[in-house]
């Protein structure tokens, strides 16, 4: 369930289980189970080892796509990630108003976190 609902994974140092998760993350995305889903990645001292593997040895060799490889986003930036999920969220605002989906639960949950964050505001001032 959570998963269904994410906007974007935002993946931190970590052993076994954060792996197993960015890599389930991963999956859902090349397969397309999930869509329009953002994966953050925090740390890139400590990751950026795993990604020159997946580079080298992943995409090098055939095993996956440049679009699988891209979809990591490598960062230490913490601002500029909830930035993104903040245009995230209100792009799926928009996506499901457009598609008419404005009575549904979800959709006003997504409206009414924005409102109370005030994210619309704070989105625009920084365009």
């Amino acid at each position: 369930m959570l998963v269904k609902y994410s906007m974007a994974y935002v993946i931190f140092p970590g052993g076994y289980g954060t792996l197993d998760e960015l890599f389930e993350a991963l999956t859902l995305v090349q397969t397309r189970k999930v869509t329009g889903v953002k994966i953050f990645v925090i740390g890139t001292e400590f990751y950026q080892p795993l990604i020159e593997f997946l580079k080298t040895k992943l995409y090098y060799n055939g095993m996956i796509d440049i679009e699988d490889l891209n979809a990591i986003r490598l960062t230490d930036d913490i601002e500029c990630v909830a930035n993104e999920i903040e245009i995230s969220l209100l792009n799926q605002i928009e996506v499901m108003k457009d598609a008419g989906l404005e009575d549904t639960k979800y959709y006003k949950s997504l409206l009414e976190f924005a409102e109370d964050k005030n994210i619309k505001q704070s989105t625009d001032e920084k365009k």
